[in-house]
């Protein structure tokens, strides 16, 4: 894999595993100019990862993984550069420090614009910490 500019493209992805334990399931997703390295807190058990990068001279791709702490349900982050919330979209991953199989929902987070500048993130449940990664990508219209 060859990304020309990482600014230019952005990743999918789904998971799946015989495991039902949260840091197992749950994997984020980096995307370097020459590889993707996926993450998640344990280091047993096989997950499989199908991927795609779509990459496009009319998107820019903003990215970040920001960690959280057991007892945040919610965060702001801000952008680098402000974008056209009309012509842009977000992607979230997570992956939670947990191994329980019923803490998967601390995992689960919603997000949205606040403004062209702040993404707020939720989740229903706490309980434990992790990482959520996010892209946005905005395109030219």
């Amino acid at each position: 894999m060859n990304v020309s500019d990482v600014s230019k493209a952005f990743l999918t992805f789904s998971s799946r595993s015989s495991s039902s334990q949260p840091d197992q399931i749950q994997v984020t997703g980096e995307l370097l100019a020459n590889q993707i390295i996926f993450r998640r807190y344990a280091t047993t058990g096989t997950v499989y990862i199908e991927w795609e990068v779509i990459e496009s001279p009319n998107v820019y791709v903003q990215r970040n993984e920001d960690p959280y702490a057991s007892s945040d349900n919610g965060l702001n982050i801000s952008l680098e550069e402000s974008i056209n919330v009309s012509h842009s979209f977000l992607i979230i991953k997570n992956r939670l420090n947990d191994s329980t199989a019923a803490n998967n929902p601390r995992g689960f987070w919603s997000g949205k614009f606040l403004n062209s500048s702040v993404l707020n993130f939720n989740r229903g449940v706490s309980g434990s910490a992790g990482n959520v990664s996010w892209q946005v990508v905005e395109w030219n219209g």
